[in-house]
């Protein structure tokens, strides 16, 4: 039995879920915005977002780049953290598809400082302002290792948009964790901004499709560019959509247990020789090991660990992440940091 840490897209959805997905009772087309099913979890995901409307897409990478095309005209500037999950692992979408520039901002564990975005906003050379239409924000911040956006940074961000003339979207595909981390309500955590997308799978183990919430009008503009992908004809449809209303109803509160595995591991690494962990990352879901110091390289560690029954995910070359769901128990945790330390023992 593999001990699977690559992901929490690899939680299997609940026996409830499976029930309400065999109860659906064909609908309405997708493409038309009539499936009964469909309305009903898009209706109880922009309730949850605190936002006017909500559209059901297949992929997160997908809202995504709908989200951009939607918000911003072609040629014109995105502001993006330099380690965006949609600067690094979408492909260049935003400028093959959406014809986008992307301008990015170093932030701080996964953060930009509102002073750093306003000059990237405001520079210009040779009498060239580039016209910027968005700002992206990421919470919580896959690359940084799951780390939060505070609702505070984050109504800074948006002033500092919006006074601009941008608009604000959070690639929210984990928002659940960064709400609880935070202590705060999802739809207050993203009331300042104009959009935001969030995962049903990751964390909440629906068996597919994410949600873009956001106004009414964005939301109208965004089906028909989900159009342009030919993934308006969603068909079907309304089987997922009864396991996501689920996932929305019965699986927020357990990602507290998925939260305090990740920082019981987190503690257990930073015991063994030849791992760091930087615990003050160690914000949600998601634990990033740095194991340079053993001399091993990601891609021989993560083989050994393997053998060991644990499976892990090559972030780079020295850099491990483990993610944290809903089939790892308390056991696995200490199952799971006691195969790191058999590998490095090895070593």
């Amino acid at each position: 039995m593999i001990i699977d840490l690559k992901t929490d897209l690899m939680s299997l959805p609940t026996e409830e879920m499976w029930e309400a997905m065999r109860k659906v009772k064909p609908g309405g087309w997708v493409i038309d915005r009539e499936d009964p099913d469909v309305e009903r979890l898009e209706k109880m995901g922009a309730d949850m977002m605190g936002k006017e409307d909500a559209l059901f897409v297949l992929t997160g990478r997908m809202a995504c780049l709908i989200a951009l095309m939607t918000h911003c005209e072609r040629g014109h500037q995105v502001i993006l953290e330099k380690d965006a999950h949609i600067l690094w692992a979408q492909e260049w979408g935003l400028a093959y598809i959406g014809g986008l520039f992307h301008r990015v901002v170093e932030g701080n564990r996964g953060v930009m400082d509102p002073i750093d975005v306003e000059a990237a906003v405001s520079e210009y050379r040779f009498n060239h302002l580039p016209t910027t239409d968005l700002v992206c924000i990421e919470n919580t911040h896959n690359m940084a290792g799951g780390t939060v956006v505070s609702l505070k940074q984050t109504e800074e961000l948006c002033e500092v948009a919006h006074r601009h003339g941008a608009e604000v979207f959070i690639d929210g595909a984990r928002i659940f964790h960064a709400a609880i981390a935070l202590g705060v309500k999802p739809k207050d955590l993203v009331a300042p901004a104009d959009s935001v997308m969030f995962s049903l799978i990751k964390g909440l183990s629906a068996p597919g499709g994410v949600l873009l919430c956001g106004k009414s009008e964005f939301i109208k503009k965004a089906h028909v560019n989900l159009g342009k992908f030919g993934a308006n004809a969603f068909h079907r449809a309304g089987i997922l959509a009864a396991a996501g209303m689920v996932a929305l109803e019965k699986m927020v509160e357990q990602l507290r247990d998925h939260q305090r595995r990740a920082k019981l591991f987190a503690q257990a690494l930073t015991q063994i020789k030849g791992v760091e962990v930087d615990l003050e990352s160690v914000q949600t879901n998601i634990v990033m090991a740095d194991i340079s110091a053993s001399g091993l390289s990601s891609d021989e560690f993560l083989s050994r660990l393997l053998k060991n029954g644990v499976r892990g995910h090559r972030f780079t070359p020295t850099t491990i992440r483990f993610t944290f769901h809903r089939l790892i128990t308390d056991e696995d945790v200490q199952t799971a940091a006691g195969a790191v330390q058999t590998v490095m023992e090895k070593n």
